[in-house]
């Protein structure tokens, strides 16, 4: 891939300013250093793997209000030597000890051939065999797996390839890479910005492994976040704005009527914390049932099940329970169940953001490979709006997409092959087994019942998950989580040196918030006031 290029002027201004942002950094933390406790050996690992202006300043802040809560020294984890600037930025943060992502061993590729891979006898096996990998015991064969299909890949494993061959080595990698970093310091606890793929995951599930809590961070809405506090490593398998049973319980005492109108009339509106949500573009078309029945020459007395496709490489393993290798597999067992069932019409909608992930197949693809004998098999097309899909379904099916949640808030009772964000919250169906899955599928006609209460269960977890979980730090810049051009960083890096102002960092509704969290070994940060045994002198 050739590397981009940008004026040396822009390049100069970008520098210039995150020059100037270490400057006022440094200036403001550097005021608060003899608030942390002194006398602990621990150290709070720092992840500064990625240069994104939020990936480093939300890990940073998490980490010093670690050190200020529980007396942490601060080892950061950067990519290399030469990322100079990240390293800067971290320094401003008062973190002066380091680690880097590309100092350790390589590993020699002949130990490939010492694995059982090469002995599989079908694509099947292979998928098993890597899903199955551990390394001394630690479970890390699904890291392998998302590994591999990120980036350009067919989405699956069907054979051994140079980058599957690529992604085993790798992650024996990053286990020897963390297991000389626990070696040599004393860890206390993780702030990270990813928990996914061999280059964060493994590092997370050993210090879990080792009794380390493990601090994720994850953009909600912008500029607000969650921190999710993981002990286990199912936990730290799942989104970060995964909520438990314990947490959603406690959030319905808070619900009221008109919280619940409230949250349908968002999702319907595509609210989510101020991401674009390309299938709510007003550019798109909404059909009413007969519209769409005649367009796409569907029998028009027949309900319509919409199944929503995923983006093929990313991360199908981030969900935990999933009952299928991957979300290509999923999709060629949902199409084999649909076809058995004529009496429903159902209707495929490939992810709208499918073409940026680089997957060499597409739900399109795969979807004229069944639709050939199956007349009541149809693709909607690019341009529908989500609206069309909420006024006519009867229900939805998807792998464990927002799809699963958005519906049932509508009233749609929806089917699921994984747990996702959502799952075990009393309002959808998330089947157990892939045979289960296909006899409910087989079947759809019968599951269309749908009572008021699981759709008000599922607006109460829309809402504890968009709005009342909600933490917002008074360090943090508004932004995009995408990469982003010189032109885009640069005024994020002026926005977060404004933000430093005369304002103490125990006045951040952050760090409120994340203190009640850390001391009482909560999974997120909450606003004042939602447990119920908070205290009137603490923060929820």
């Amino acid at each position: 891939m050739t590397e981009k290029r940008y004026p040396a002027q822009l390049v100069e201004g970008l520098v210039n300013c995150r020059n100037l942002f270490a400057e006022i950094n440094q200036k403001y933390w550097s005021k608060f250093e003899d608030n942390i406790p002194s006398g602990r050996d621990e150290y709070v690992l720092v992840d500064f793997l990625v240069g994104h202006p939020g990936y480093m300043i939300g890990n940073a802040i998490t980490a010093k209000y670690l050190q200020y809560l529980e007396g942490f020294k601060a080892v950061v984890l950067a990519p290399s030597r030469k990322h100079d600037w990240m390293i800067n930025i971290a320094k401003s943060f008062g973190f002066d000890e380091f680690v880097f992502e590309d100092e350790s061993d390589r590993v020699p590729p002949a130990i490939f051939n010492t694995l059982p891979f090469n002995q599989a006898k079908s694509p099947e096996e292979l998928r098993e065999f890597v899903l199955a990998t551990e390394l001394n015991g630690l479970a890390i064969g699904d890291l392998i797996y998302d590994s591999f299909i990120s980036g350009e890949s067919p989405g699956t494993i069907t054979e051994v390839t140079p980058k599957l061959i690529e992604a085993v080595l790798s992650s024996i990698y990053y286990y020897n890479l963390s297991n000389n970093l626990f070696k040599n310091y004393k860890i206390g606890a993780l702030t990270v910005g990813h928990r996914v793929y061999n280059r964060f995951g493994i590092m997370s599930r050993m210090a879990i492994t080792k009794g380390i809590p493990v601090y994720g961070k994850k953009q909600r809405s912008y500029p607000a976040f969650t921190v999710r506090r993981d002990d286990t490593i199912k936990g730290c398998s799942n989104f970060e704005y995964e909520f438990s049973c314990e947490e959603f319980e406690e959030s319905l005492r808070h619900i009221t009527p008109e919280i619940l109108e409230d949250a349908k009339q968002k999702v319907r509106l595509g609210y989510n914390g101020a991401l674009n949500h390309k299938a709510h573009d007003d550019s798109r078309r909404v059909l009413n049932r007969e519209e769409l029945c005649q367009e796409l020459n569907l029998d028009p007395n027949k309900p319509i099940v919409p199944i929503f496709s995923h983006c093929f490489t990313d991360s199908p393993h981030f969900c935990t329970e999933n009952i299928f290798d991957d979300y290509v597999q999923w999709l060629l067992g949902t199409l084999e169940a649909a076809t058995k069932n004529p009496n429903v019409n159902w209707l495929l909608k490939a992810h709208p953001n499918q073409p940026s992930y680089q997957c060499t197949q597409s739900a399109q693809s795969i979807f004229h490979e069944y639709a050939k004998n199956a007349p009541n098999l149809a693709l909607a097309p690019d341009d529908y709006h989500i609206h069309t899909f909420y006024d006519i379904a009867s229900a939805a099916v998807t792998c464990s997409g927002s799809a699963g949640l958005e519906f049932p808030c509508l009233g749609i009772p929806t089917v699921t092959a994984a747990n996702g964000f959502y799952g075990g919250k009393g309002f959808t169906m998330q089947a157990k087994s892939q045979k289960e899955y296909s006899e409910i599928l087989e079947n759809i006609e019968n599951h269309f019942e749908f009572s008021s209460e699981q759709q008000e269960r599922a607006l109460a977890y829309w809402h504890l998950i968009y709005m009342s979980s909600r933490i917002e730090s008074q360090f943090m810049p508004t932004f995009v989580c995408s990469s982003l051009e010189p032109h885009e960083e640069i005024p994020v890096w002026f926005d977060a040196a404004h933000l430093l102002n005369d304002k103490s960092p125990f006045e951040d509704p952050f760090f409120q918030a994340f203190k009640f969290q850390v001391e009482n070994k909560k999974t997120h940060p909450f606003p004042r006031g939602f447990w119920k045994e908070e205290k009137k002198d603490e923060a929820a």
